[in-house]
Parts: structure tokens; C-alpha cells; sequence
């Protein structure tokens, strides 16, 4: 038998290695103001204009050379990327999480500021896979063939890039210690 793989989806993972993460931490804890509401409960969320800071420049200009090979892998051009929205997330102890939702964009990412253990799981949704299947009620094991979904345990100064297309949630936080994170959306 031959086997094809028709779809197939790389999620991308970096580390800054220059990241100070009390600093970091420092400054994003600074700026909340206004915020807004969008997939966040139990958070904050500020609005999208995080990359316009000059305090950020040296972190996006990282983002955007990092994001070079998922562009390239996605079939895009990857000679000028540029930030299309950025915010940041503080989700505030117990039960805070962020709701199934997307992006817009070529490529959406998060950089975790400050993730201790036990902060919630980022989770992408596998947009092929209808949870009624019957195959879900027969599996002897998960794999990337009948996986809903797929969690990745976030840490301190580590940033993931998908594609914007991909749905995403993070899961509640089971402890009361805040998440930290930067989201955005690059063209």
C-alpha cells in the first residue's frame, strides 16, 4: 500500500536566547491600561499595537527574522515580513484561559514572557477532524491521523508560529500565578 500525507501542518519553535525575563515581564506589567476583550476571560488583554513601542523593536525584529522559515515552509515569500498586530496577555490566576479562536495574518505566533508550570497548555485545533468521528471511539492510541488537538506546555522565553488558520485555545490555569504572554500576527 502507498501512503499519502494530503495535509500537513508545521508549527514552528524558537527560543530567544538574549530574553531577560524580569525585565520583560517588568515592562508588560507596566502598560496595562486599556485593554480589550477578545478571546480572554479572567485576564487582561491590551490592544494590538504592542509592536509600535520602541521599548519592543529589538523583539520583533527577532520575531520577523525567526518567522522567515515558516514563511518559506507555508509557500510564502519571507524576504519582508512585517507585523500586522501585536498585544500581550496577562492571565490572572485560577480559571483565567483564553477561548478556541484564530487570526489574521500569514502566520500567527506566542512568546511566552512568563509561563510557570501549571499555567495552561497551548492548544492548536486540528481543523480536519470532526470530534464526532467514530474512528475517536476505537483508537488505541493518539497520533497526528486522529488527534483533535495538540497541546504544547509553554516555558519562559519560547515563541511558536503556525499558520494563521489554525484555531487555538490555551487552557485554564490551574494555579494562581499569572501567564504572561505576546501574540501577533505577521505578513
Amino acid at each position: 500500500m502507498i501512503k499519502h500525507t494530503p495535509f500537513a501542518v508545521e508549527v514552528f519553535q524558537a527560543q530567544w536566547e538574549e530574553y531577560d525575563e524580569q525585565k520583560m515581564c517588568a515592562y508588560l506589567t507596566a502598560q496595562q491600561n486599556d485593554g480589550v476583550v477578545v478571546s480572554n476571560n479572567h485576564g487582561f488583554q491590551s490592544k494590538p499595537n504592542l509592536h509600535t513601542h520602541k521599548e519592543m523593536q529589538s523583539f520583533f525584529q527577532w520575531v520577523c527574522q525567526e518567522a522567515g522559515e515558516a514563511f518559506e515552509a507555508y509557500g510564502c515569500q519571507r524576504d519582508e515580513v512585517t507585523v500586522n498586530s501585536s498585544w500581550f496577555n496577562i492571565n490572572k490566576g485560577l480559571n483565567s484561559h483564553n477561548q478556541i479562536h484564530l487570526h489574521d495574518g500569514i502566520v500567527s505566533g506566542v512568546f511566552y514572557a512568563q509561563a510557570p508550570e501549571g499555567a495552561g497548555a497551548l492548544n492548536l485545533i486540528n481543523q480536519g477532524m470532526n470530534c464526532l468521528w467514530w474512528g475517536h471511539q476505537q483508537k488505541q492510541f493518539t497520533n497526528h491521523n486522529n488527534a483533535y488537538s495538540v497541546a504544547i506546555t509553554p516555558s519562559p522565553g519560547a515563541m511558536y508560529l503556525w499558520p494563521s488558520y489554525l484555531n487555538h485555545s490555551v487552557d485554564t490555569n490551574v494555579i494562581d500565578l499569572e501567564r504572561i504572554s505576546i501574540s501577533f500576527n505577521l505578513s
